[in-house]
């Protein structure tokens, strides 16, 4: 299995993000997010066609990463 690829994070509000990725792979698409510098965690997993997902419920001021995981993990895709 590959990785997502063209993965890019684009803030919506204060609050908010929208993700966007490119994956033509048949396994769900983890996606996880840590507070910047801190532990990554899942926070939903999304069927293959799948190729945007909005996070809303973020903590104003701070600042998070990302990254997308085909197949359980096997692979990452990353942003900060």
């Amino acid at each position: 299995m590959a990785a997502p690829t063209a993965f890019f994070v684009e803030a919506n509000s204060l609050t908010t993000t929208q993700l966007f990725w490119t994956y033509t792979g048949s396994a769900a698409v983890g996606i996880y997010r840590a507070p910047f510098g801190g532990v990554f965690a899942l926070i939903q997993s999304v069927v293959p066609a799948t190729v945007t997902y909005n996070d809303s419920g973020l903590t104003a001021g701070t600042r998070y990463s990302y990254k997308l995981s085909d197949d359980g993990g096997v692979t990452y895709s990353s942003v900060a």
